[in-house]
């Protein structure tokens, strides 16, 4: 329990203590989305609306569901989400 909390703690204080640049990007796709969710956290934030440990549970949840990509798509279900909720 108390590991949950503290890192709810470090989650919650991060952006007020990251001093990473906030626009720096020109990419697309996997990689824009790679960039965004390992960045800053307020890139995350302002790109999808949520905070980017949100984005990766909402993932999750619907791959839990039992959505699976096909074979042939040429992106991924992360891409799918971030571009609709971009």
């Amino acid at each position: 329990l108390i590991q949950y909390i503290t890192l709810g703690v470090a989650m919650y204080l991060t952006p007020f203590y990251s001093k990473e640049d906030m626009y720096i990007s020109s990419l697309t796709g996997k990689k824009w989305l790679e960039e965004l969710l390992v960045g800053h956290p307020g890139r995350a934030y302002i790109a999808l609306g949520m905070c980017r440990h949100m984005f990766l549970a909402l993932v999750l949840q619907i791959r839990c569901m039992g959505y699976m990509e096909p074979e042939q798509s040429t992106i991924t279900l992360e891409e799918s989400l971030a571009i609709f909720f971009h």
